[in-house]
């Protein structure tokens, strides 16, 4: 029985899929501890798990802001 693949994106593909700047990417990384986490590929590159990207992405598009009402912080 074959295991699921994993698949590592880069971040355009993060920047496309949340609508989000680079710099606004970063942000959330140390702002928000349901951002997906950055898996280092090389001296100079990231990528991410694409799972967790696209979960990510579901969670803000079922709360309809990525800003959280309960927290008061703009994240997840």
């Amino acid at each position: 029985m074959n295991k699921p693949k994993k698949k590592i994106v880069r971040f355009r593909y993060l920047e496309q899929v949340t609508g989000m700047s680079r710099a606004a990417c970063y942000r959330e990384m140390q702002r928000n501890p349901d951002f997906p986490k950055r898996i280092k590929l090389g001296e100079r590159a990231v990528g991410f798990d694409a799972a967790e990207v696209d979960a990510y992405v579901e969670k803000i598009i079922a709360q309809g802001s990525i800003f959280s009402r309960n927290r008061g912080k703009w994240y997840g």
